[in-house]
């Protein structure tokens, strides 16, 4: 973990200047990729062609999709697209991934996978970090069942994933909690970053990654709890009286 939520949230801030998404990848500015999901196309029953393409042509994305940055794998994957029902939108995904899956045969290395929709997990209970974390969805609501295709992929299409990219790293979102788990199939670490917001989450959270060819390190950075916020604005309100 961060020590300061300050730190985490000047590289956040930096991160996410509007600046930084039209400068050229040959600057010293991040590059910005981009990942599908409900939000954006819709879930699978309302997704079209012209909502996905719309998408696709707007922020260079694809139903699958292999990026290399310095010598490091990444393969982002449109969630929505892995139904799994034999759509035309479905079916050309799959053959993406199949393809991408005999590129990735030429490296040693293994890559790193981002999604939207987790892995398919029973429920949170499935978390390694129990609930502990602050960022970690409430003890209520852990046993609540989740709905494959909606919550999370489906047993088949992450089972069709590992074993098609045999990934290393998976990092993805969408329930607006923060979790970690660890696959013993294949050794697969997978990161679900909590919402970074305060209307889903009390804690907003961020992960930062530090990914070499072989190896990768994550730390979770927590922002400052809104109480906090409010605290700060009613110090700053009292210094104006």
């Amino acid at each position: 973990m961060f020590s300061s939520w300050a730190m985490c949230l000047t590289v956040v801030m930096k991160l996410a200047t509007p600046s930084n998404l039209s400068k050229s990848v040959d600057s010293t500015a991040p590059i910005i990729n981009v990942i599908n999901g409900n939000h954006d196309i819709g879930f699978h029953y309302a997704m079209t062609t012209s909502s996905k393409s719309r998408f696709d042509h707007s922020f260079n994305t694809s139903a699958a999709k292999l990026i290399q940055i310095n010598g490091i794998n990444f393969v982002t994957i449109n969630s929505v697209t892995m139904e799994g029902d034999y759509c035309h939108l479905c079916s050309r995904a799959v053959q993406q991934l199949r393809t991408i899956g005999h590129q990735l045969r030429d490296y040693t290395d293994r890559p790193v996978v981002l999604t939207h929709y987790p892995l398919y997990r029973r429920n949170e209970t499935d978390c390694d970090n129990k609930g502990y974390d602050a960022d970690s969805m409430p003890e209520s609501d852990r046993l609540i069942p989740y709905r494959p295709k909606w919550d999370c992929l489906s047993a088949n299409a992450t089972r069709y994933i590992l074993d098609t990219l045999r990934p290393r790293l998976v990092v993805n979102g969408h329930t607006h909690y923060g979790c970690h788990r660890r696959h013993a199939a294949g050794s697969v670490d997978e990161w679900t970053v909590g919402a970074f917001n305060y209307r889903h989450a009390s804690s907003p959270s961020v992960l930062l990654a530090v990914v070499s060819p072989h190896l990768h390190k994550i730390n979770k950075c927590l922002l400052a709890s809104d109480l906090m916020f409010h605290a700060i604005d009613a110090i700053f309100s009292m210094d104006k009286v």
